[in-house]
């Protein structure tokens, strides 16, 4: 009688055993769900701020198992417009997200309204307050898989930042055109003076370097004879602050669409970035939760 009683509670922590491993591969427990999120771009939305909404997406779903992406082009004389109309452009820079399990739910963005770091509202998140930022952080480390081909351009431009490991010190100036003023609280882009000053106020150290992630050439060759040793990108810029962004007048290419991610990645390496409100920097700031951030929108 002894020896069937243990082979009975042999048997039964098997069945608890097997039954545990089910329920972990599966999720399938109470309150849990295996979310597939079918995220589609919003018209009138530009790269970064598609990008953060499907960063917000995945901080509020954090069940999400599976990524199926839907950024689609909107064609020509819009801010998400590269390759061709209709393209999907998400899966051109990220890895595909998938866990293999089960789904038992699907979102596909169609009435959400959590904008809260996109465009003005990101506003929340800078100077301070940017540790607010951690969860988006932890969401991107997560889900977020950059193709080799474009990582291995990131890092080598990485590389030439640093000056091959000869600055310790690198300081982001971000700038852009008066075309983005309604991006900003106050509806009005900060002024030279207002980046003037608060670069100055910055201790330097002796072998500091400034980034420049600058949209027009005006304000680069500005900034470029101000503030030296610097570097910066090949990416398309206009010819001064007034115009606007240049895949918005002509179909980006798909090294443009590239070139846009690659330059937010740069921007995350910097010690200290000097910025406007901008969905790009409010990227480059979760990137990298310890990047000080110095916002000079009023």
């Amino acid at each position: 009688i002894g020896m069937n009683r243990k082979k009975i509670g042999y048997i039964l922590i098997g069945i608890i055993i097997v039954l545990l491993i089910f329920l972990l591969k599966t999720k399938q427990v109470e309150g849990f769900e295996n979310i597939e999120l079918k995220l589609q771009s919003s018209a009138g939305s530009g790269f970064f701020s598609n990008f953060n909404k499907l960063i917000t997406y995945l901080v509020d779903n954090p069940t999400t198992t599976k990524i199926t992406f839907d950024m689609r082009s909107h064609g020509p004389s819009t801010a998400f417009s590269y390759i061709k109309e209709n393209e999907e452009l998400f899966s051109k820079i990220f890895e595909d997200y998938d866990e293999g399990l089960e789904i038992t739910k699907t979102i596909t963005g169609e009435n959400y309204q959590s904008l809260r770091i996109t465009g003005n509202e990101a506003y929340n998140f800078y100077n301070n307050n940017r540790n607010k930022l951690q969860p988006f952080h932890d969401a991107y480390n997560k889900y977020i898989r950059v193709k080799k081909h474009i990582q291995n351009k990131i890092d080598n431009k990485i590389n030439e930042l640093k000056n091959g490991g000869g600055a310790d010190q690198i300081i982001g100036i971000f700038v852009r055109s008066n075309a983005l003023a309604n991006e900003q609280p106050s509806k009005v882009m900060p002024t030279r003076e207002d980046y003037v000053n608060a670069i100055e106020q910055i201790p330097k150290s002796d072998n500091v370097r400034y980034f420049f992630c600058i949209d027009n050439e005006d304000e680069l060759n500005y900034y470029s004879e101000l503030y030296k040793p610097n570097y910066y990108t090949n990416i398309r810029r206009t010819k001064n602050t007034n115009d606007g962004e240049p895949h918005t007048k002509k179909m980006g290419t798909l090294e443009d669409l590239e070139n846009s991610f690659i330059e937010v990645a740069i921007m995350a390496e910097c010690d200290i970035l000097v910025h406007c409100v901008s969905n790009m920097v409010t990227a480059s700031l979760y990137m990298n939760m310890n990047q000080q951030s110095i916002c000079v929108s009023k």
